[in-house]
């Protein structure tokens, strides 16, 4: 599914802060603009995680997807809007003429500021009340636009020729190759770690397993597009049930080091608090520089937390000697483990068999990589 949940509890960081200790040809650091990309890649990727790159995908296997990118484009024109300015910004080497860029950039980056008002975090509690109605608009949107690739794709006999019956992975074949997420829901497992060990709040939601038995692209794709419409069930849930009040832990020798504002140049660290640290108090400046270069001290222990991501279940584990860093850490990545059905899926097939099959598994490289 599209993980909205964490959309909505993971929110951007500043597109840009003004500085005005220092002249105005140096005003704007552009270079704040690249920390957007990274996060925003992140949103990105769980919206559109849970659509196989199907407008490429149903190009490649032989339909125009003209129309489902225009379906799409509601979703994704934030994307194109950051690269636009990370690009922009970036081309401008030098530094008054990158200045220049910036200053040019700001009200780009205030328009943007206020579009990512409709999501929010445990950092940007303030949002909650910004941006509500814009989710519940999307709540109310998005089936309809959920109908569309369905009309596009769905009945088509075109899709359905080059997918039903294509990449099969069989239950036990997935489940011995450790393979989780919509490859082996299509498989007919109802596994989903949002229902077997909850977590995040999931336990309060109603929503569905979306399953198929088939275990071809087919089935891939429809236990997908089934997702999209859940995971829009969850936000509609969410938005309704999210408590008010502080959501950062009390501890100031934990938690983050910063006193929040959204001001004209985007979110960022209160000029009051930045007063404080940098003119009035040095032990909060030695304490702000200490608890960001060295961390605070964990137990002696490890642990592994798995989550339930749009391609599978994604882990982390994390083995602590009792200091500031890890002693030992291992991710799990979904699509590391998932690729190791190709093979399988694609023996004794078409060569044009390979693209929908890997289509339909989605894999994230960098993930693989890692």
């Amino acid at each position: 599914m599209i993980k909205f949940l964490e959309v909505l509890l993971f929110a951007l960081p500043s597109l840009a802060v003004e500085r005005s200790d220092i002249p105005d040809k140096y005003k704007w650091d552009t270079t704040q603009l690249y920390a957007t990309d990274a996060a925003w890649a992140k949103k990105r990727d769980e919206i559109a995680g849970r659509i196989p790159k199907l407008g490429a995908y149903q190009g490649h296997l032989g339909e125009s997807a003209v129309k489902f990118y225009e379906a799409l484009s509601s979703l994704l024109q934030v994307d194109e809007d950051l690269s636009q300015l990370s690009t922009y910004a970036n081309m401008r080497t030098d530094e008054d003429t990158r200045a220049g860029a910036a200053r040019e950039m700001k009200q780009s980056a205030e328009d943007l500021t206020a579009k990512f008002a409709s999501a929010t975090s445990f950092y940007r509690p303030e949002i909650i009340a910004l941006g509500a109605e814009k989710v519940k608009a999307f709540v109310d949107s998005f089936p309809a636009k959920v109908d569309e690739y369905e009309q596009l794709l769905t009945e088509n006999q075109i899709w359905i020729d080059r997918n039903r019956g294509v990449g099969i992975l069989e239950a036990d074949v997935a489940l011995g190759l450790g393979v989780t997420g919509p490859l082996l829901r299509a498989a007919g497992v109802p596994h989903d770690l949002r229902k077997q060990t909850p977590y995040a709040g999931y336990e309060k939601y109603d929503f569905d397993v979306a399953t198929k038995t088939a275990g071809d692209c087919e089935a891939r794709y429809l236990v997908r597009v089934k997702e999209m419409r859940e995971s829009t069930k969850i936000v509609g849930q969410v938005i309704e049930s999210l408590p008010e009040g502080p959501v950062m832990v009390e501890d100031r020798k934990i938690a983050w080091p910063a006193q929040l504002a959204l001001g004209e140049g985007g979110l960022g660290n209160a000029p009051e608090y930045i007063r404080k640290i940098m003119g009035e108090s040095m032990e909060a400046l030695i304490h702000h520089f200490k608890l960001v270069t060295e961390g605070f001290k964990v137990p002696a222990g490890e642990v592994y937390v798995p989550l339930e991501s749009p391609r599978g279940e994604l882990g982390y584990h994390i083995v602590s000697t009792g200091g500031t860093k890890p002693w030992r850490v291992h991710g799990r990545d979904p699509s590391f483990v998932n690729l190791q059905a190709m093979p399988h899926m694609v023996r004794g097939g078409l060569i044009a068999d390979v693209i929908a099959s890997v289509a339909s598994i989605d894999p994230v490289m960098g993930g693989v990589d890692r």
